[in-house]
């Protein structure tokens, strides 16, 4: 089983991919790659010479005085055209970093998932999942059928509760595993990217003492989230981020956007006295294009104090754009608090943040908040060898299961088979005495018992001793006084012997007759009687029977 899991980040510039070893609890790898576009329209030849010439000889902000170095030859990579751009670039990292089917954590592409915040009247999460779909209906402009949504609860301030919610429509969730599909890849998760950026802050212990936020400035987004102890404050998304200045910077130089974009990743950023006319032109950009943004936070921030008595003093800086020299000065001097690049990714860059806390949501200390909108139709069912390999087991294991059952079947087989040899061999000996030949056959058995083919060892009584007994009794009168001293039945000479006493001579005769109204009896015999002096009689029966 593999033990390797892979964050994924699809942002709308480029797809970082973080790699985290779950058995050594070590980062193994990062990858990044850039997302293919169109190529631009060629610019008009009435665009302006003289300006996009000043920019491609643009100088570095003064920190840096030296010239900026010609880009390295970069071979290009191999993109797939027929996939999603970001589908295709993700394809280029698969391929580079090859690996035995890892668990994926995928982030739903930008303006695919969103979050919000409700108001609960319980902890417990078993009960609010009962009652959040009708709260929902009434905050979100949304039919609560069309969405997939997971949330955690946490406290609300001093009192109460609430729930944060991460929710996208099904049609977006469905999209997306079909895009992946395509590419071999079956998400164990499909986390909230700003969720996964409040992981990082949590699994480094930067909100601990302190409420801190982390301000990730990307390509067309900017996402800001605020902790405090493990509990999520505040997440929202502006659409406006780097793209905006690319824009921008294309409208001033009268540039195309290529052209541009790349203006901005060399040279831009936010100065106070500009060496030159490009220089200014790009800080008044960069301060032009972020302003919106840096007041929507504010904003943010001031509502958070108003509505919790909660001062932010600490954001952190990440995403491709965070790159701008000075922008963390930018901020800090329009928010009044203390703004400064997160540290420890350095060698990645700051633009790799968000796939290094979507990697993090595999650690326990922020697995909590790691909202998962594979949920219902969409939840993840395992990966395929992991399945297959389980399968196998379970196999193995039946096979084995089976080959003792067969043994335990072998063994009672034999079993019954020695018992129905020792149970033929006592029948055998039994018939042969009592019928003079072993009989093992059921049918023989009852044709001998039944009188036919009868031997000369063969006699079994049709009759027992027992019911002669009784039917003698039984037919004696009840009037009759008689004390029986002696009953014996000789099967083999066919006599019955009865002696006994009655009160008179008589009821001898009232005895024979009573008994010769048995059928099977024959010639009844009075052998002796004897008649004493109080008028008593002893009296001895010889009786012949054919009752066996």
């Amino acid at each position: 089983m593999s033990k390797e899991f892979v964050g994924l980040d699809i942002g709308s510039y480029s797809v970082k991919a973080v790699f985290f070893d779950a058995k050594e609890q070590l980062f193994t790898g990062f990858e990044s790659e850039l997302i293919p576009r169109e190529p631009e329209p060629a610019a008009e030849a009435e665009a302006d010479d003289d300006a996009t010439t000043q920019v491609r000889e643009a100088p570095k902000p003064p920190e840096d005085g030296e010239e900026a170095a010609e880009p390295e030859a970069v071979e290009e990579p191999e993109f797939d055209f027929s996939l999603q751009p970001w589908a295709s670039a993700t394809s280029v990292i698969m391929a580079r970093h090859a690996l035995e089917e890892p668990l994926w954590h995928v982030a739903m592409p930008h303006g695919r998932a969103m979050t919000t915040v409700v108001d609960v009247p319980f902890e417990e999460e078993s009960k609010v999942q009962s009652i959040l779909p009708n709260l929902l209906m009434d905050s979100l402009p949304f039919n609560i059928s069309e969405l997939v949504f997971d949330f955690i609860t946490q406290p609300k301030g001093e009192e109460g509760h609430q729930a944060l919610v991460g929710f996208a429509r099904r049609a977006d969730v469905s999209k997306t595993l079909d895009e992946l599909t395509e590419l071999g890849i079956n998400p164990a998760r499909l986390p909230i990217q700003e969720l996964a950026l409040a992981s990082v802050l949590i699994s480094r212990g930067l909100a601990e003492a302190e409420p801190a936020a982390l301000l990730d400035i990307g390509h067309e987004y900017t996402n800001i989230v605020v902790v405090h102890h493990g509990r999520i404050l505040l997440s929202r998304r502006f659409e406006t981020a780097g793209h905006r200045i690319t824009e921008l910077l294309s409208e001033r130089f009268k540039t195309p956007y290529a052209d541009a974009e790349r203006v901005k990743h060399e040279y831009a950023a936010v100065v106070d006295n500009p060496p030159n006319e490009q220089m200014r032109i790009l800080s008044d950009t960069v301060k032009e294009a972020l302003n919106p943004i840096a007041r929507d936070i504010r904003r943010s921030l001031q509502a958070l104090f108003a509505k919790e008595r909660v001062a932010v003093e600490n954001i952190y800086l990440c995403g491709g754009t965070s790159k701008i020299k000075n922008l963390d000065r930018f901020f800090a001097d329009y928010l009044g608090v203390a703004v400064s690049p997160i540290r420890g990714f350095d060698r990645e860059g700051p633009e790799s943040v968000m796939a290094w806390g979507l990697a993090e949501l595999f650690k326990p200390a922020s697995a909590r908040i790691a909202l998962n909108l594979r949920k219902g139709e969409f939840a993840y069912r395992g990966r395929s060898s992991y399945l297959r390999r389980q399968m196998y087991i379970m196999a193995a294991a039946a096979a084995a299961v089976l080959v003792v059952i067969f043994i335990a079947l072998f063994l009672e087989k034999l079993g019954h088979e020695a018992q129905r040899d020792a149970m033929r061999a006592q029948l055998q000996s039994q018939t042969k005495k009592v019928f003079g030949e072993s009989l093992t056959r059921k049918k023989d058995v009852q044709r001998r018992l039944a009188g036919d083919e009868a031997g000369a060892m063969s006699f079994v009584p049709r009759v027992s001793a027992y019911e002669i007994m009784h039917d003698v009794t039984v037919a004696i009168s009840a009037d009759t006084k008689i004390e029986l001293r002696r009953f014996e039945v000789d099967v083999d000479r066919k006599l019955i012997q009865i002696m006994g006493e009655t009160d008179d001579a008589t009821a001898v005769d009232s005895i024979v007759s009573d008994l010769e109204k048995i059928e099977c009896l024959k010639d009844i015999k009075k052998d002796k009687l004897k008649v004493k002096t109080d008028g008593r009689a002893d009296f001895e029966l010889q009786i012949s029977t054919e009752c066996s």
